[in-house]
């Protein structure tokens, strides 16, 4: 189902919402923020974006470790997702990786992240730390931080199916970090 279908107001430029939201785990509250024309269009989306937040964040905090509260995890999929084009459902996780405690980066396929782009973003932050274990539900422009206890211990695996069981709904879109 497309965004308009879900009456979900978009300005599309160049494929781009040019939104990004930002969660602040310590504050448990998240902030919408517009990003330029020229944004999109130089650091083209998905991996570009994400190393150019993680960079500015960086000259901001240049002494920054990977579990620091002010590091920023970001999640953006591809300029091209939601195109349903072969190879173009890729989603990039951005950050300072707490494996090498330098930039880091990783893609996954599949459609979160044109769910993701479907619910009016074209990318995610994460910063701040969350005093438990917590989960972020977007469900198209309605965004919540809840608890994650409930599946502290599980496998990835285990804890897509569990959401999606907790939730009622196995179209749903999960990414496990």
């Amino acid at each position: 189902m497309n965004a308009e279908a879900r009456g979900i107001e978009m300005e599309i430029a160049g494929g781009y919402t040019k939104k990004i939201l930002n969660i602040d785990l310590t504050r448990r509250k998240s902030v919408v923020t517009e990003t330029s024309d020229e944004f999109a269009l130089k650091y083209i989306g998905g991996r570009g974006w994400g190393a150019k937040i993680v960079l500015d964040n960086l000259i901001k905090h240049p002494d920054l470790k990977p579990f620091d509260p002010e590091n920023v995890v970001v999640i953006a999929p591809g300029p091209l997702s939601g195109l349903y084009l072969p190879a173009s459902g890729k989603t990039s996780f951005i950050s300072i990786s707490p494996a090498t405690g330098i930039y880091g980066d990783s893609s996954m396929g599949g459609l979160f992240g044109v769910e993701l782009r479907l619910a009016g973003y074209d990318a995610l932050t994460i910063r701040g730390r969350a005093n438990s274990p917590s989960i972020i539900r977007i469900d198209d422009g309605d965004v919540e931080i809840a608890s994650a206890s409930g599946y502290v211990g599980k496998t990835c695996s285990d804890t897509e199916r569990d959401v999606k069981e907790d939730l009622g709904d196995i179209e749903t879109r999960v990414a496990v970090i």
